[in-house]
């Protein structure tokens, strides 16, 4: 019997005077510190890890209500991730502010791996050859003794359930391969389940 785990943690409030040179902050907000501690050792856990029947690797969800501080978590995240060497983080995002948009009948898979492109490539194709992207992010991620964590803001903006080929995608080159792991923020509650759709 499979058993789901869920790990939670919970964002603590505190006041910060300063997070970052240019953002300067009186009010209440999230622990960030000890938010990316804790997503930096559930990342150095899972990352290893190979998915299969029997176990599949968790994602890593920050979901809060809007204006809830999810892309600053995550953003905070990818600096991490990047300053400890250990990594190669891609960050792609869904927000309305990224200026996102589907192009012709493209599905979640076609859109997910056109926006990681545009991370490693200046290319306006509407078409990417999958396969030719998947190499350069292995051959990349060579270097980082840790792996590659792909971070998702807003995955819920891309579709609500993804569709099975954008779950499918994110599930077996994300989260069941070694040395890949994927976290995303959520509006809503977001199931990566390509075989329930």
């Amino acid at each position: 019997e499979l058993v789901e785990k869920i790990e939670v943690i919970p964002f603590e409030i505190s006041t910060v005077r300063n997070l970052k040179k240019d953002v300067i902050a009186s009010t209440l907000l999230v622990d960030i510190n000890r938010t990316i501690l804790q997503s930096m050792s559930i990342i150095r856990k899972e990352c290893p890890m190979i998915g299969c029947y029997h176990y599949h690797v968790p994602p890593l969800i920050i979901s809060r209500l809007a204006r809830g501080g999810k892309t600053t978590a995550l953003m905070a995240l990818f600096d991490e991730l990047k300053s400890s060497g250990e990594f190669l983080p891609i960050i792609i995002s869904f927000n309305i502010s990224a200026n996102f948009y589907r192009i012709g009948d493209e599905n979640n898979e076609q859109s997910i791996l056109r926006v990681i492109a545009t991370q490693f490539f200046k290319s306006e194709d509407k078409y990417i050859d999958k396969a030719k992207l998947l190499a350069y992010i292995d051959e990349a991620g060579k270097s980082f003794r840790g792996g590659v964590v792909l971070l998702i803001d807003e995955l819920n903006a891309l579709s609500r359930p993804l569709d099975r080929a954008g779950a499918r995608f994110l599930i077996a080159e994300f989260l069941d391969r070694p040395k890949r792991y994927l976290v995303f923020t959520s509006h809503v509650l977001m199931i990566l389940d390509c075989y329930s759709i």
